[in-house]
């Protein structure tokens, strides 16, 4: 809805363009390369939203099959057990796919 507002996929990223050359990035990820405001801006801030719509429902099936077989370990943070990379992963994908809304 917000794209359709404002212009559309094809005139959202000539009004970025004109806006300003480069967005930097903010804290902590002021060392990633700065991305060209226009197409490759959009795009990039498009996929990193979308990407938690990708990765959610397959870190689900994982902790449905990593229980399935007792090596989920729901609540314990330790290195062999499923819970703790799932959690690391999915709050990873929710800080990125954020921090492109931010942007």
């Amino acid at each position: 809805f917000l794209i359709f507002y404002l212009g559309g996929d094809e005139a959202l990223p000539g009004k970025l363009r004109a806006s300003s050359k480069h967005q930097p990035h903010l804290l902590p990820f002021c060392y990633l390369q700065t991305w060209d405001m226009g197409h490759e801006f959009f795009n990039k801030i498009k996929l990193g939203t979308l990407q938690y719509v990708i990765i959610k429902p397959i870190l689900a099936w994982f902790s449905f099959v990593l229980y399935q077989n007792g090596l989920y370990g729901a609540g314990e943070f330790r290195l062999d057990r499923g819970y703790f990379w799932v959690t690391i992963i999915t709050n990873m994908s929710q800080i990125w796919a954020m921090y492109c809304l931010a942007l």
